[in-house]
């Protein structure tokens, strides 16, 4: 089960619905300092958690060969796409959680 959303809701649906035995990976910046979730249910299922925060840079040439070949499309995790000019506006935008992903195009 891979929880890439960020927020406590997310980490418990993923942890509700990983398997006996099974991994629960969180990938990416969690947005709560706390982070409750069903210990007991993880517990007893004996799942495993992984946090991880990756390498874009590392992977990064990966990714984007993929995308070059339709592989994967990314547009389907963006919120915003928004000039560079509005970067500040964006960042508001993401701090606030009224934007989940923003693209910032150069004008």
């Amino acid at each position: 089960m891979i929880e890439a959303v960020g927020t406590d809701d997310a980490l418990s649906l993923a942890v509700a619905n990983a398997g006996r035995r099974g991994a629960v990976s969180i990938v990416g910046a969690h947005s709560a300092e706390a982070m409750p979730f069903a210990t007991r249910t993880a517990f007893t299922r004996e799942l495993s958690l992984r946090f991880a925060v990756g390498d874009p840079i590392r992977d990064r040439d990966k990714v984007v060969a993929l995308m070059r070949a339709d592989r994967i499309d990314p547009s389907i995790l963006l919120s915003h796409r928004m000039p560079l000019d509005e970067a500040v506006h964006a960042y508001e935008l993401f701090d606030s959680r009224q934007a989940h992903k923003v693209v910032l195009v150069a004008s």
